[in-house]
């Protein structure tokens, strides 16, 4: 078949969810442990990030749960996956604070940022 009777041809790539071990990381936030301290009497910090340049994939399915599910739904499972299982626990458990809202919308619009390939560049990059 010719290239123009396939249109654009994308290759199956069987590492297409290795993306997400990716070392090249986004902090998205942080969570404080005032209870547990570290050796020096600081609190434990126990920072969640998100692969910096996640696949097109990412925002194709946030997009389908937009459309399917609404806009709660969608953006509950990007969190999730930009995240993590282990990050999404961590900021339902601890995200009660009075400006939980605009650090929720913050995180949300980050992560949305990220994934549509729309995050600020980091410094010095």
């Amino acid at each position: 078949m010719s290239e123009s009777t396939r249109g654009i041809v994308i290759q199956h790539n069987d590492d297409a969810d290795k993306w997400a071990a990716s070392e090249d990381r986004v902090p998205v936030f942080t969570i404080v442990d005032d209870v547990n301290r570290d050796d020096n009497g600081e609190p434990i910090e126990h920072v969640y990030t998100m692969p910096a340049a996640p696949v097109p994939a990412l925002a194709l399915h946030y997009f389908r749960y937009q459309r399917l599910y609404g806009p709660d739904i969608a953006s509950s499972w990007l969190i999730e996956e930009a995240v993590g299982r282990a990050g999404y626990d961590a900021l339902a458990n601890d995200l009660t604070g009075t400006d939980a809202s605009a650090q929720l919308a913050a995180i949300q619009t980050l992560i949305l940022k990220v994934a549509l390939g729309n995050a600020p560049k980091a410094q010095g990059a």
